[in-house]
């Protein structure tokens, strides 16, 4: 394998997105260079959740365009369940891979990553040795998750959290970034993780619980409507997975409370657009999944075909932003949502 050698200053221009990658240049020793023809990628999702859909269609997108073969496997959702496919992957030149708890399977992914090339896609694991994550920074969407919750409730409120297993690095970020702006914290570098249990506020906004389920939308409808019951002074239940505001307002419709708790959520599940359309949703952070997809395969069929030649990031991280959707823009979100996936969006 080659060892670490020197970059150059390169610009990546993939969807929609400008990434600027700084002067340095990070390298991994790499097995051999391979064609991209050949190449044998695996994409392993956290779960079977309709989000992913749009990630497939990305990669395989990517996947056709570089001629490389593309096999798509879902877990389950749970660490047990992911870490049993990551450990039976074989004849793989690269994965692209959502860790479900990128800490506890660090060793694994370690171990992956000397057998094969490997990004994280959608959620890092920032001990794995990936080549590179690629999603968006979710600490970042967490605090504009947060401007959305000021937006629809300027006087503050009483909030609770939805959220699946905290061990998903996404999930925990986007958490503590929401709480971060609500209480008006400065950005950090190292973040600190406020409790689930206890009041989170003393100020204008209270986080008074965060619900934790399994990655399951039936756990999540549960958990909204025991929050509904133990807090007759919430006003807003803001979901930070894609199945947590569909559940949060199912829970709310079934206890006719409507009219008194909004909901807010992450990503464009067809029932929290319909929500937002229907006034019963405030607004949701959509990401970008189509092109995580395409740039994770992209990326992985490049570094096959060019072996220890390709340029990576030397921050090791490709980013794409987060879009607020609200009443005022869901009708031009659609537009540009179907455009992505029609690849319009991809690079040519």
């Amino acid at each position: 394998m080659d060892q670490k050698s020197n970059g150059i200053v390169r610009t990546v221009v993939w969807g929609a997105v400008v990434v600027a990658v700084a002067a340095a240049v990070w390298f991994m020793p790499k097995p051999a260079a391979n064609t991209a023809s050949s190449a044998r990628i695996a994409l392993v999702t956290a779960d079977g959740d309709p989000y992913w859909d749009v990630v497939i269609l990305g990669a395989q997108e990517a996947a056709k365009r570089s001629g490389a073969k593309l096999d798509v496997i879902k877990a389950s959702g749970t660490t047990a369940d992911q870490t049993k496919l990551l450990t039976s992957l074989t004849g793989y030149d690269a994965v692209a891979v959502s860790p479900v708890d990128g800490k506890k399977q660090g060793v694994l992914l370690q171990e992956l990553a000397r057998q094969m090339h490997l990004v994280t896609i959608d959620s890092d694991s920032t001990v794995s040795d990936r080549l590179c994550f690629v999603g968006t920074d979710n600490y970042t969407a967490g605090r504009k998750c947060g401007r959305l919750v000021k937006q629809a409730l300027p006087d503050g409120g009483t909030i609770a959290i939805a959220v699946g297993p905290l061990d998903k690095e996404n999930g925990r970020d986007r958490r503590q970034g929401l709480i971060d702006e609500l209480l008006d914290r400065d950005f950090f570098t190292e973040r600190r993780i406020d409790p689930v249990e206890g009041l989170i506020g003393d100020g204008p906004y209270r986080i008074v619980a965060t619900a934790v389920d399994e990655t399951t939308p039936e756990t999540a409808q549960a958990n909204a409507a025991a929050l509904l019951e133990a807090h007759k002074d919430l006003n807003m239940i803001v979901g930070i997975y894609a199945y947590n505001a569909p559940a949060a307002l199912a829970a709310i419709t079934e206890a006719e409370r409507t009219n008194g708790v909004q909901v807010i959520g992450f990503d464009d599940d067809e029932a929290t657009l319909a929500g937002i359309e229907a006034g019963t949703v405030f607004g949701t952070v959509a990401q970008d999944q189509y092109n995580y997809g395409y740039d994770a395969v992209r990326l992985l069929s490049d570094v096959v075909t060019e072996g220890s030649s390709y340029n990576l990031p030397n921050d090791r991280q490709i980013h794409f932003p987060v879009v607020l959707v609200t009443a005022e823009n869901l009708a031009e979100f659609k537009v540009n949502r179907s455009g992505s996936l029609m690849g319009l969006r991809a690079p040519n």
